[in-house]
């Protein structure tokens, strides 16, 4: 098996797994993944570092994409050891609560989207966001929201980044939202699309479709 070829097998009980010699294939040569990056592919990379760790997540914009779980698309934060460090995205609709490393997105209506983005870290530290893109539309801006401060903070020029210094530990999503949008947003007035509210156990969460407030407010 050649390096970085390994992988994991999420079951949903214990018992083994076969891999018949029929779906099995040999090649003599070392598999290696291609640097080129699609001429056409739109896609963002959030970044996140503490100082001493560095973390990303990453969005792909695609035709075959939805704001639902698209298997094949969407892959899952890796869950086999903990990390107390961490960036991550849940999905913009039908959120179930799943932490996403990737997660892909339909092309169209990118500026009614407000992807959910999440964060593990301690309290006390100061964290650094900043952002990649790659050939996303004409204009179309990258704004990361902090509904604890009500600030807005475009990512996508160069140089730019969003710093603050964290009064508690955070877990989860709640606080940061990234958006794309063509003109400049205020907290004086959003539509909040998508936004769900969850408890620990998720047959009790409650998920609003469409809420509409006047002020930037903490769900």
């Amino acid at each position: 098996m050649a390096p970085g070829q390994g992988f994991f097998v999420s079951c949903v009980a214990a018992g083994n797994v076969t891999f018949k010699e029929g779906i099995q294939s040999h090649q003599t040569d070392t598999f290696l993944k291609s640097a080129t990056k699609s001429a056409s592919k739109s896609e963002i990379t959030l970044n996140i570092t503490n100082g001493d760790l560095n973390r990303y997540a990453k969005i792909y914009y695609n035709n075959n994409a939805t704001v639902d779980f698209d298997n094949g698309y969407d892959g899952e934060t890796f869950s086999g050891v903990a990390n107390t460090f961490d960036v991550f995205t849940q999905l913009v609709g039908n959120n179930v609560g799943e932490n996403y490393q990737i997660q892909s997105l339909p092309n169209t209506g990118l500026e009614a989207m407000a992807i959910p983005v999440g964060v593990n870290a301690k309290a006390d530290k100061e964290i650094t966001f900043t952002a990649e893109t790659l050939n996303l539309p004409a204009g179309l801006k990258v704004f990361l929201e902090d509904r604890v401060n009500n600030t807005f903070t475009r990512l996508d020029e160069a140089n730019a980044s969003y710093k603050v210094t964290l009064t508690a530990a955070l877990d989860g999503v709640g606080r940061f939202y990234l958006h794309t949008r063509a003109s400049a947003l205020s907290v004086d007035n959003v539509t909040l699309t998508g936004v769900s509210i969850f408890k620990t156990n998720a047959s009790t969460s409650v998920s609003y479709t469409h809420l509409t407030l006047p002020t930037i407010c903490s769900v």
